[in-house]
């Protein structure tokens, strides 16, 4: 599967998704709170500026502008900004949004403190994909500056529904109750160690793991975590 193929159905399915799946989570997600508010990894203090790269019901960058950060972040999908736009309108909050088409970051060199890239990139379906956008995360950091990243772990039940196609990428093969995912290709590292060789540009990276299994085996959730400084 061409990257361009890769994108354009992960666009479909996004644009699709908000229709199908309403906006029902009215809270960010919980290892972002425990990252941002705990003690576990250095992180930059409001008012630095942070960018989520796919940030889809803008509940993560809700929550920053909560804290005090000026923010930003970039969408694959059209009505996920427009549903963006509306909350940080309700909220009185100022937001830069932009569509983000295939692996460029629409922002200039050096302009975030903090750039947040959660349950996203594997979605770009295989290895050379992912590199170019976490070069290009890297681009958009200030000298300094902290990616925080998170992305599909083995352990997770899509490992249930995928098979194997070369490159690092895995095309989802059976449906599910729970999503409209099947036919995309997502990329998936097998260790922590293979997903480190892809951030070689930072000069620190930390890797942890994040899963739960609220009592239904078929939908058990896991995923790397990456804290790496520029």
């Amino acid at each position: 599967m061409q990257d361009n193929d890769i994108y354009l159905k992960s666009k479909k399915v996004w644009d699709d998704n908000i229709k199908l799946f309403p906006r029902k989570l009215q809270y960010p997600d919980e290892n972002l709170v425990r990252l941002f508010s705990g003690r576990y990894v250095d992180m930059p203090k409001p008012p630095a500026r942070v960018m989520e790269h796919g940030f889809g019901h803008a509940t993560n960058l809700a929550f920053f502008a909560s804290k005090g950060y000026e923010c930003a972040g970039c969408e694959i999908s059209g009505p996920f900004i427009k549903e963006a736009a509306e909350l940080f309108k309700f909220m009185n909050k100022p937001v830069d949004l932009r569509l983000v088409k295939e692996d460029a970051m629409p922002y200039d060199d050096k302009a975030f403190d903090i750039v947040v890239s959660w349950n996203v990139v594997h979605y770009l379906g295989n290895r050379k994909a992912v590199q170019k956008v976490i070069d290009e995360l890297y681009r958009v950091l200030k000298p300094g500056g902290i990616l925080l990243l998170s992305t599909l772990h083995p352990d997770s039940s899509f490992s249930d529904r995928m098979k194997f196609v070369g490159n690092g990428s895995y095309v989802i093969e059976k449906e599910s109750k729970y999503d409209n995912r099947k036919g995309l290709a997502f990329f998936m590292a097998k260790s922590s160690d293979e997903l480190v060789r892809l951030f070689k540009p930072f000069s620190k990276v930390k890797t942890g793991s994040a899963a739960f299994n609220l009592f239904d085996h078929s939908e058990r959730t896991a995923w790397f975590l990456v804290y790496a400084v520029k």
